[in-house]
């Protein structure tokens, strides 16, 4: 209600400027997570063929830096550690600061997230842009030039491609993708896999328990249930992935075995998606690790919540399978003390990944 109520407030007092006839230099400002910065991969290579003389800047938080870190489809990277949600708010002088530092008046800026965190406000405020496009749906839409409709019930990646296509109307989706050197990052992986006694011809799972909202991962009754489906039902070995501080979740699990290696805070992400292209198969929850399995092509599953739509995040890929349990509340956009859409049956992993 009280961003309703400046939108409609700002929109009586600020003039929406004329997009210039020129676009020579663009601006797009993204604050998300690791999975969506693999998404927003996915609108890059277009839309530098299309504007190959452009300057195409982008203005990232740190896990979508992470992410693009070396994409050779735009001209500058610069990373702000950019919080979300309630904290987002208090860092929006600091943000509008780091965008003046830039020292560049852009001809067009491009704002892609829908959420409250879509950086439409310190963008207004640091006045380095002639002409804002982005959504209104977080809010501070009157500090728009632009206003894209958003459109429910299509993906993540779709709802970039409609802010791109307001400068760019011929810009198509491609694949997504990292940015990294295959020789080198398979060399250091290969060793790190040998430090751990697994060789090139050792078949491998991954099971990557966690995720940055730990809301989102299965108890800890269920992890154990799909570890023990997984080592009874195959024989391969199961690398448990994660970064460092999701190692206390994994050790509450309690299950040991011979064929589970643990490896929490071991790969980069550049070699974790390596590592992925090089398994058997993948088992996860709603997190980065979906998304990279779904690029990679190998079999996955990735159990989601009914919090989100799936629709809109779901990983892209013919060979992953998104485990749903679909009460009628979701989506609900909230989250609940007894989600019953994380009641997952861990026998789902069998029928993924058959006995060798």
């Amino acid at each position: 209600m009280a961003l309703a109520f400046i939108d409609k407030a700002g929109s009586l007092l600020r003039q929406k400027r004329q997009r210039p006839p020129q676009i020579n230099n663009i601006l797009i400002i993204f604050f998300g997570s690791f999975g969506d910065g693999l998404m927003f991969t996915s609108v890059l290579a277009s839309l530098r063929e299309r504007m190959p003389q452009s300057r195409i800047d982008v203005f990232v938080s740190s896990d979508v830096g992470a992410v693009i870190n070396r994409c050779p489809y735009v001209s500058n990277i610069f990373v702000t550690d950019m919080p979300s949600g309630k904290k987002y708010p208090s860092k929006i002088r600091a943000i509008s600061r780091s965008l003046r530092e830039i020292g560049i008046v852009y001809d067009v800026a491009l704002c892609l997230r829908s959420a409250i965190d879509n950086g439409i406000m310190p963008l207004f405020l640091s006045r380095v842009s002639r002409y804002n496009v982005g959504f209104s749906t977080g809010g501070f839409s009157f500090c728009l030039d632009e206003v894209i409709q958003w459109r429910s019930g299509i993906h993540e990646t779709e709802h970039f491609l409609d802010v791109i296509r307001s400068i760019c109307p011929s810009c198509q989706l491609g694949p997504q993708k990292m940015f990294y050197d295959p020789e080198t990052v398979g060399s250091s992986l290969s060793q790190k896999l040998e430090s751990l006694s697994i060789d090139e011809q050792t078949r491998v799972l991954i099971v990557h328990p966690g995720s940055k909202i730990m809301r989102r991962s299965l108890s800890i009754e269920r992890w154990r249930d799909v570890l023990t489906e997984l080592v009874q039902k195959t024989e391969k070995t199961i690398i448990v992935t994660g970064i460092s501080s999701e190692k206390a979740f994994y050790d509450s699990i309690g299950l040991k075995h011979p064929r589970i290696v643990p490896t929490f805070g071991l790969f980069s992400i550049p070699e974790l998606a390596e590592l992925i292209k090089r398994s058997s198969g993948v088992v996860t929850v709603e997190t980065f690790v979906s998304h990279l399995a779904g690029i990679s092509g190998v079999p996955a599953i990735a159990f989601w919540t009914g919090v989100t739509d799936v629709r809109q995040w779901r990983p892209v890929g013919e060979n992953v399978t998104v485990a749903s349990v679909g009460p009628a509340c979701s989506p609900c956009f909230t989250w609940c003390k007894k989600p019953i859409c994380m009641e997952h049956d861990p026998r789902l992993v069998a029928t993924i990944f058959k006995a060798d």
